[in-house]
């Protein structure tokens, strides 16, 4: 079973001065095992895009794989109903990883990425950065990739508009908490009717990436392409919503352009891409001359510059009428994206 009774005497409590508390103590290693969490599933969405060949496994029931340590238990307690009397009401505890809690993606990815390091299999060590938690599983004629579906008859990938109708009826009743996370927790849920594209569409070559990076009152984000000599097709994009409180044009447009920098270095050390370059580019001047001069005395402005320069890639000036990354910040609807 993957809870059990609550015994009576609680040892373990949670102490108030570590609640939102950074805790010092972490070791580099894992400090940039967190860091590297996010950037892994960038990395591996680009690779499906980019090989003619894809391998895909799943996991069943993997976080009830997962004990929880005896004596930390007591930190994963809840209340519920014994055997449905709704008058007695019993202490349990999670025996196994809760499904659905914020840090059990992140436990369950370091579970695996521990047996694989200690395996002495060496085929073990090359497939940790090939796993992201449990999001590759397969049915009988598509394949749901991170939220996706993948035709494999025709090798092609689409995003359905059922995927969002469903709760998209809720908008016309009150919602409820569990239906606003839902819908916000669904990242890779465009929302937008049924799209089919190849999956592979990244011709093999000499492959340099453009990142265009662009912002707006509401929004900041990017494009990513991969250009050859003869082609040009989109990796992915990403946005983010503007954060409070409000900053000036300028310094959002150079929040998207560090991000584009965060996103060229997690896709230039993903050594099965295999990218020639990486050139930013931005259609806004003032940033720019923030980048090129580092001269703003400004702390915010000062710190994304330094981040950008360490990741010593270039930076270029794009018309705005030709930055693509317009359209993640400012919306785009289904006909236009057709």
């Amino acid at each position: 079973m993957p809870i059990e009774i609550d015994p009576p005497q609680i040892e373990n409590l949670w102490k108030l001065n570590l609640v939102g508390i950074v805790d010092e103590t972490y070791s580099p290693e894992e400090k940039l095992a967190v860091e590297n969490f996010e950037s892994n599933i960038i990395c591996i969405g680009s690779t499906i895009l980019t090989n003619p060949f894809a391998v895909i496994s799943d996991i069943s029931k993997a976080f009830l794989r997962i004990g929880i340590n005896f004596n930390s238990r007591d930190y994963c307690r809840f209340l519920w109903f014994e055997n449905s009397n709704l008058n007695k009401i019993v202490t349990y505890r999670f025996k196994v990883v809760m499904f659905g809690a914020t840090c059990s993606p992140f436990l369950l990815q370091k579970t695996i990425v521990y047996h694989l390091e200690h395996n002495s299999d060496p085929l073990a060590s090359q497939l940790i950065p090939h796993f992201y938690v449990d999001n590759f599983y397969v049915t009988e004629v598509e394949i749901n990739v991170l939220g996706i579906n993948w035709n494999v008859t025709h090798d092609s990938l689409s995003i359905k508009s059922s995927q969002y109708v469903c709760k998209n009826e809720c908008l016309h009743h009150h919602l409820t908490k569990r239906q606003v996370v839902s819908i916000v927790s669904s990242i890779f849920d465009p929302l937008v009717s049924t799209i089919t594209f190849p999956r592979f569409a990244i011709i093999p070559g000499n492959c340099h990436l453009h990142i265009f990076a662009d912002a707006s009152k509401q929004a900041y984000g990017l494009a990513v392409y991969v250009v050859t000599l003869c082609s040009s097709n989109l990796l992915l994009s990403k946005a983010r919503v503007a954060p409070r409180p409000k900053l000036s044009i300028p310094k959002l447009e150079l929040t998207a352009l560090n991000l584009g920098s965060k996103m060229a270095k997690s896709l230039m050390s993903n050594s099965a891409l295999a990218f020639q370059s990486c050139t930013l580019r931005t259609d806004s001047e003032v940033v720019l001359h923030w980048v090129h001069h580092n001269k703003c005395t400004d702390v915010y402005v000062r710190n994304r510059v330094k981040d950008i320069h360490d990741g010593e890639f270039p930076s270029k000036y794009v018309p705005t009428k030709e930055n693509p990354a317009d359209l993640v910040t400012c919306g785009v609807s289904f006909k236009t994206s057709e």
